[in-house]
């Protein structure tokens, strides 16, 4: 028999998936870390997506935007949401 897909809950920022255990934010932090290149590797996801997802999601383009002063918490927090976004999509659409 095939495996059932798995349901992911929409998260309250322009849909996001939510993080569900301490797990889920430590793979997120790890893919943004130095040490994550192996993951980078493994998941094939560039830094460029990581990027590219954290101006979907805050509506903010933070490459062009460096003059207007936003609050760092913020950017980390949707970096790590990004980044979490792309490990959910890859797992989904590996199957």
């Amino acid at each position: 028999m095939g495996k059932r897909p798995v349901k992911y809950k929409k998260h309250p920022m322009k849909g996001c998936y939510k993080m569900r255990s301490k797990s889920d934010k430590f793979r997120a932090e790890m893919l943004l870390g130095y040490e994550g290149t192996w993951l980078r590797d493994r998941m094939h996801i560039t830094n460029a997506m990581i990027i590219d997802e954290t101006t979907r999601i805050s509506g903010i383009d933070w490459l062009q935007d460096k003059d207007k002063h936003y609050s760092k918490s913020k950017y980390q927090d949707t970096t790590l949401q990004a980044a979490h976004n792309l490990i959910v999509r890859s797992k989904k659409y590996a199957r």
